[in-house]
């Protein structure tokens, strides 16, 4: 008899091995829950204290607490790769899915580091003196404030909010009643979406008061701002993982992650979750991502329970804005490819869908009820039968295309999505197209003060398709023709060449000196837009041009519907050529009236270039810093060689002249140097003092300010 041969045993190292990495992939998740609780302990404390805790939380311990969560999320991803290979056979290669589902890992981990950057960028922002506001300007207090109300007050009057948060209360009001009534006329979609994270600020006040937070746990302090926009930065990034999720069903991963990084860092969306997190879009970019992702199954595919859930995810954009009830397209074209097999079927799962859409949506027309009655609500007003389609699309007053020309893929794509699935590319482009109309029929179409087309960002997961698929039309283009790369290279290079040759030709600089290549940009920029317009307004001011007679350049300011808002000092811009060492130049200011930059430090330079043996009157307007309570003395040289003393009365400016003898003037650059007397730290704002905007922030670095420097004058005397 020959006996059996023995099953082999399992190798004893193969099963510690992977007994190990699978403690350790648990012990990786685990930390990476904990380093997450901690940076949302940290958000919270930002604006209050730099650390708290040993350093463990508060403004200084984001970027730490970031990157151990980043590194655990790198350590979780390289022992998930280092298990599968013990569990694949030696004696073969790894499949193919193996690898696609080792790529998907390393492309959510690139989510992850998304979300971790936009998360730093926002707290350093916060911190900056020159930050947009917490909680500031007109709608951010009206969305904010309904949460207060819910939880602490129980109500829907908003009058003690206003006057906590608010800049300006009184244009919240309605005097039309007696007496004034507190208004609010932003839809609660977003306070909806924000309320698990505010109530779990709550909580997490309350834990931080136990250990040193100096911040009243009453729902209106800053550290319940700071943990509202971190969850609305998760809702956002949760928004991204779901459109990525959704153009994988009609691209490669590697299309699809590219597709979120332009959602991502080329639209309006990067600015309201870092500048204006408490705007309602980044939950409008979230709701909007889970009617396609809930709508890309399919409508074979998708239970009643589906149709319930995508109709009630419609209901809940709607209610984030109301506009966005143009979702409802999708149920309509679903029911309509299900009516030509089941006609019966596809009416019943519409009703449920449109029924779930209404019984969301009903939540919004409750709350108008209990405010206003049955009154019209509240809203701008409509020109349906004169939309502004193409200063929507064009207009440098936050046009779509001009300010972001990334959306041109998520357009151009569309026919492209027509061999993968004709009915997507339809119901997408149907989508864009109706979303694109209700938005250009508001009679306010540029919204007002914005980071672009704002209103349009709920729509833009639907422009993912689109744009996955002309990425991967373009990487497949360059394959089989590698010259185009080459011919654009090429046709670079030769236009920064034409570029130099016309400023050259036509005297931008001195020939004979040396060139800033700063300038030498700006002016490329400059020719080429006023000389051909704003490639990205194109071809409206193309159009704009041919019917008026005019340059495609003027387009960007007379074709909106009225003129400039900014006036121009010609001082502003210009100053920032003659600048040497300690001057903080804010940009944002400088198209501002009295626009100005900030010496910073005690010795500050100015660089003039003179000629030898001319006489010249060198005028600086200088403005001392607000609140200092004595004079700022300026000692003045020029080249090193001393020329006198100026007093700088308070919130006074000052036109300082000094006039140069021809002996003492050198040929090419001059340093006309200036000394202040102290530098202290002020709240960043104009020379006549500064404006608080917003919630208070402890944590907020003031500006190193010695004076503020508004004009320079250099004429030559004869």
């Amino acid at each position: 008899m020959t006996s059996k041969p023995k099953a082999d045993a399992p190798k004893p190292s193969d099963t510690e091995g992977v007994s190990l990495f699978t403690i350790a992939m648990r012990v990786a998740v685990t930390g990476q829950l904990v380093a997450f609780l901690l940076l949302f302990l940290a958000v919270v404390a930002t604006p209050v204290s730099a650390r708290l805790i040993g350093g463990l939380c508060g403004a200084d311990a984001v970027w730490r607490l970031s990157l151990m969560a980043g590194l655990l999320s790198l350590v979780r991803c390289w022992i998930a790769e280092i298990i599968e290979r013990f569990d694949q056979d030696e004696t073969k290669t790894p499949d193919t899915a193996g690898a696609a589902e080792w790529a998907v890992r390393w492309y959510r981990f690139g989510l992850v580091c998304f979300f971790l950057i936009s998360l730093n960028a926002f707290t350093w922002g916060l911190q900056r003196p020159d930050y947009w506001g917490l909680v500031s300007g007109h709608d951010q207090p009206e969305y904010f404030a309904y949460l207060h109300s819910w939880v602490f007050d129980h109500d829907l009057n908003f009058q003690n909010e206003y006057d906590r948060i608010a800049q300006n209360p009184e244009d919240l009001m309605d005097r039309s009643e007696s007496p004034p009534k507190a208004v609010n006329v932003a839809p609660i979609g977003a306070p909806v979406l924000w309320l698990p994270f505010y109530l779990a600020t709550h909580a997490a006040v309350h834990v931080l008061r136990w250990f040193g937070l100096e911040s009243p746990a009453d729902g209106l302090s800053s550290p319940y701002a700071t943990g509202v926009a971190f969850g609305n930065l998760a809702l956002v990034w949760f928004g991204m993982f779901l459109v990525w999720e959704s153009a994988r069903k009609f691209s490669s991963a590697r299309s699809a992650f590219f597709t979120i990084a332009l959602l991502w860092l080329a639209t309006p969306l990067s600015w309201y979750i870092v500048d204006e997190a408490w705007m309602s879009h980044g939950c409008a970019f979230f709701t909007g991502a889970l009617v396609l992702y809930l709508w890309s199954k399919g409508p074979e595919n998708r239970s009643a329970a589906g149709w319930a859930a995508l109709g009630g995810a419609v209901g809940l954009a709607a209610l984030v804005r109301p506009s966005e009830a143009a979702l409802v397209i999708v149920l309509a074209a679903d029911a309509a490819v299900l009516a030509r097999t089941r006609p019966y079927v596809s009416l019943r799962y519409l009703g449920l869908g449109e029924a779930c859409m209404a019984g969301v949506f009903s939540l919004q027309l409750m709350t108008w009820y209990c405010m206003s009655g049955l009154s019209q609500p509240p809203g701008s007003p409509m020109m349906w039968a004169h939309p502004a389609i193409l200063l929507t699309l064009f207009s440098a007053r936050h046009g779509l295309f001009s300010w972001h020309p990334a959306a041109w893929l998520g357009i151009l794509g569309v026919p492209l999505l027509w061999r993968r699935s004709p009915r997507v590319a339809v119901t997408t482009g149907f989508v864009l197209a109706l979303s694109l109309y209700i938005n250009a029929s508001i009679a306010d179409w540029s919204a007002g003060v914005s980071f672009g087309a704002r209103r349009l960002i709920a729509t833009l997961p639907f422009m993912a398709p689109g744009i996955a698929a002309a990425g991967s039309w373009g990487v497949a283009t360059v394959r089989k023709r590698p010259w185009t790369l080459a011919t654009a290279g090429v046709v670079a290079l030769a236009m920064y060449n034409q570029m130099l040759l016309t400023q050259f030709r036509e005297h931008w600089f001195n020939p004979g000196d040396a060139i800033s290549f700063r300038n030498v940009w700006a002016t490329g920029g400059m020719l080429f837009q006023a000389r051909f317009g704003h490639p990205f307004s194109y071809p409206a001011n193309l159009l704009f041009a041919a019917r008026n007679g005019t340059g495609p350049a003027q387009y960007d300011i007379l074709a909106s519907a009225r003129p400039s808002e900014l006036t121009i000092n010609a001082a502003g811009p210009d100053l920032q050529n003659f600048l040497g060492k300690g001057w903080e130049a804010p940009h944002r200011n400088w198209y501002a009236p009295n626009a100005y930059v900030v010496a910073e430090q005690s010795e500050c330079a100015l660089l003039l270039p003179l000629e030898r043996g001319r006489k010249y009157s060198v005028i600086v307007q200088l403005t001392p810093p607000p609140n200092r309570g004595r004079p700022q003395t300026v000692s003045i040289t020029l080249n090193g060689a001393e020329y006198g003393r100026v007093t700088l009365e308070q919130a006074a400016g000052k036109n300082v002249e000094v006039v140069v003898s021809g002996d003492r003037a050198i040929e090419g650059l001059n340093v006309l140097g200036m000394s202040f007397s102290s530098v202290t730290t002020v709240p960043l704002g104009p020379p006549g003092g500064a404006v608080e905007r917003g919630l208070t922030v402890k944590t907020r670095h003031d500006q190193p300010c010695a004076a503020f420097l508004t004009r320079l004058t250099v004429r030559r005397l004869e």
